[in-house]
């Protein structure tokens, strides 16, 4: 998807200026210079491995950088004792309106209203907040979900001082609503 956008956002800027004289114009993303006169450039023969950013010197390309769109992220060590938790809230409507109420106040910001990472602000995270739905999500245990919403760790918080540890399972249990 950032693949996409960084062609989006560069092509965009160079469509007012494409067949006018003018200065190449920059963007920066993570650090890196992306030309935005992309005019001898031909998407459509691209494959996903050969999507390059041009970085540029004055006005003469310099080298080609391949982007990597989602960076990697470390495995998330959660101690056996949680691994191993039970959640003591019994999944019923209560429940899962009240995870509901503090999954969006709480969580929908970064992981997106349906658990996907999409949102807005997770664009701007160094690393993708995780999809929700899916089997990563899904197949590890309401002990290990209930451990990292409580203790968090990098841009995920730590809501253990803002969330009682009952409305944390009541999270866990609206949480697995998102399967797919």
């Amino acid at each position: 998807m950032k693949k996409l956008l960084i062609i989006l956002t560069a092509v965009l800027i160079s469509l007012p200026l494409i067949g006018k004289p003018h200065k190449p114009h920059k963007i920066v993303y993570d650090g890196v210079a992306i030309v935005s006169n992309v005019d001898n450039v031909n998407f459509d023969e691209m494959t996903d491995r050969e999507l390059f950013i041009f970085m540029f010197d004055n006005t003469q390309m310099i080298r080609p950088i391949e982007v990597n769109p989602e960076p990697t992220q470390e495995p998330w060590e959660v101690p056996t004792e949680y691994k191993t938790m039970k959640n003591p809230v019994t999944v019923d409507d209560n429940s899962l309106k009240n995870g509901e109420m503090y999954y969006k106040k709480y969580c929908a910001s970064c992981h997106g209203k349906t658990g996907l990472g999409d949102s807005p602000r997770s664009r701007m995270l160094k690393t993708f907040p995780g999809d929700f739905s899916g089997d990563v999500y899904q197949n590890q245990t309401d002990g290990e979900h209930f451990y990292k919403t409580k203790f968090g760790r990098g841009e995920m918080p730590k809501y253990d001082k803002k969330i009682p540890d009952e409305n944390i399972w009541d999270m866990v249990n609206y949480m697995r609503t998102f399967k797919k």
